[in-house]
């Protein structure tokens, strides 16, 4: 039982630190990154939704979400 409350824990302390970086991870990986073959993430922005390189921010691949 405490491994499960740990991981609860641990998986709520990193959705709080996607939030206080202005954006949140929507689904699982979906595509690979041209420019560094990270894997791209769907994720909500200012202006809506996008898919985000997973490598940010040495890389700042973006691709809209249609």
């Amino acid at each position: 039982m405490d491994f499960i409350g740990s991981e609860i824990c641990r998986q709520a302390d990193q959705y709080r630190q996607t939030v206080k970086a202005g954006q949140s991870v929507i689904s699982t990986t979906i595509k690979t990154c041209p420019k560094c073959a990270g894997t791209l993430h769907l994720k909500t922005g200012r202006y809506g939704k996008f898919y985000g390189c997973s490598g940010f921010p040495a890389c700042r691949y973006t691709e809209r979400f249609n």
